[in-house]
């Protein structure tokens, strides 16, 4: 695709399962920006920055109330998104 023409823009968005990790980000990132930069030199980057889980979803709380399959409340999901983000 990025030799399709040229592009304005192009985005990157990493899932919200593996976004709190900031080793999901480094070194992929920066050579994803690397071979953007070369093929589409002129297209602005922008990193999506995706929604942390539900307080309802398994990944963060379970059945009996306590903490879910990530060891995180949705509130540090949510700011451990926003940390790896603005990293970038």
């Amino acid at each position: 695709m990025l030799a399709d023409g040229a592009w304005d823009v192009v985005t990157f968005q990493e899932q919200s399962a593996d976004g709190m990790r900031a080793a999901c980000f480094d070194p992929w990132a920066d050579r994803l920006v690397k071979l953007v930069r070369e093929r589409q030199p002129k297209a602005r980057l922008y990193f999506q920055l995706t929604w942390g889980d539900p307080v309802y979803s398994p990944r963060i709380s379970d059945d009996a109330g306590g903490l879910g399959n990530l060891g995180m409340t949705q509130t540090e999901m949510s700011a451990a998104l926003v940390s790896n983000y603005t990293a970038q």
